[in-house]
Order: structure tokens, then C-alpha cells, then sequence
């Protein structure tokens, strides 16, 4: 949970089917699952990932593209912002890849998903997708699902 916020998909989109997106069409009906498989049934309160650099993460989002195959989980990390220590993208290289293979690929495939790319997304502070605001510490890191592995890919 993020400054009170539940992690269900957002009032008014998840019980009408499918979102407009750019690349495609973002499901969020079936946010609540991944997310709940993402946290091995943790309490939706305490989902803190623990990570190898000991920084606080907390996931925000999951939007899946089923269209394009593209599954994007959205985290809080506050120490990536000026408050909070302004940790480098250097610096969370590690946790990125510990997320996706240890968290994102047992939630996307107990949902049936096995292939595509998974883009993770990290922000000090809550920002609507596809927002800029220059107020706000932004790293994205694309990766391509592969037996059972985040394959590291550049933009």
C-alpha cells in the first residue's frame, strides 16, 4: 500500500475490460491476481520487497498489454529521489533484476504468461503513467521473458 492507496486496479477501470493504451490494450482487471501471486499472498498492507541493496521497494502499478505481450510493473523506491538519498540507476541495477526474476516471472506465469517483455519502472513518488513530471526520479529497465529468467534488453 502507498500513501493509503489500494493496490486494485483504479476506480472506474476494473471492472469494464480493457483500457486504451498506445501499444495496445492494458487489462488491469487482472492486476489484482498478478499482484497477489507477486506477493506470494502476503497481506495487500505489507508488500514491501525485500532487495539485495536493502532499499525500500513497494510495488505501485501492474499494467498488462496483452495485445503487445507487455507486462509492466511499476514500483516505489523513494531513495532513488532528492529525499531520500538519490540513489543512482547504478545503484538499483541488482534490485531490478532480483524483482523481475524473483517476483515478476512467478506472477506472470502462474498467469498464464510465458513469453513477451516485462518492463520494470521505479519512481520515488506515485506518478500517473505515461506522466512526466520533473519533480519526480523515474528508471525504466526493459526485459524479454525467457525460460523462466528477465533477460536484460536495452531500449
Amino acid at each position: 500500500m502507498v500513501e493509503g492507496r489500494s493496490l486494485r486496479a483504479r476506480a472506474g477501470v476494473g471492472d469494464r475490460g480493457p483500457v486504451g493504451h498506445v501499444q495496445g490494450r492494458s487489462y488491469r482487471g487482472l492486476a489484482g491476481s498478478l499482484i497477489a501471486a507477486a506477493f506470494w499472498a502476503t497481506p495487500l498492507a505489507a508488500q514491501q520487497i525485500s532487495v539485495p541493496s536493502g532499499l525500500e521497494i513497494s510495488l505501485n502499478d501492474v499494467i498488462l498489454e496483452a495485445d503487445t505481450k507487455v507486462a509492466r510493473f511499476r514500483f516505489i523506491v523513494p531513495a532513488i529521489g532528492p529525499d531520500g538519498g538519490q540513489k543512482v540507476f547504478a545503484d538499483v541495477i541488482d534490485d531490478l533484476q532480483y524483482v523481475c526474476d524473483r517476483v515478476i516471472v512467478p506472477a506472470l506465469q502462474g498467469n498464464g504468461w510465458d513469453s513477451g517483455e516485462v518492463v520494470v519502472s521505479i519512481s520515488d513518488k506515485p506518478v500517473a503513467f505515461g506522466t512526466y513530471s520533473p519533480d519526480v526520479t523515474q528508471f525504466f529497465q526493459p526485459f524479454r521473458l525467457e525460460a523462466n529468467a528477465c533477460i536484460w534488453e536495452d531500449f
